[in-house]
């Protein structure tokens, strides 16, 4: 009977942090507390044929929105619509973030 009992709170409790990521996802809580520690600007730019522009933070998160994919790749987050287009969205972790604080959908493939 004892073991029983102790089943159960167990899965009492795996019932209640399900529940709670539910309605408060645990990916927000890490990638809030990860910007929180980064003391880097946040920081985007246009890549076009060779040219880096930087981009202000309100309209970089519309931009990359518009965008068909993007990835990280050494510790940069790229967006693009063709891989074989000489024209992309580069920006830091920090800027991700930022976006998604603010409430753009984007994600990470």
């Amino acid at each position: 009977m004892e073991k029983l009992t102790f089943l159960n709170v167990f899965l009492l409790l795996i019932v209640v942090i399900l529940i709670a990521n539910l309605l408060f996802p645990f990916s927000n809580l890490t990638a809030a507390a990860i910007n929180n520690f980064d003391n880097s600007e946040p920081k985007c730019s246009f890549y076009n044929n060779g040219e880096l522009s930087p981009l202000p933070q309100n309209r970089c998160c519309n931009q990359i929105l518009k965008q068909y994919q993007c990835e990280e790749i050494n510790e940069e987050i790229i967006c693009y619509n063709s891989l074989s287009s000489q024209k992309h969205f580069t920006l830091n972790k920090k800027m991700f973030y930022q976006c998604q604080k603010e409430g753009y959908d984007v994600k990470l493939e």
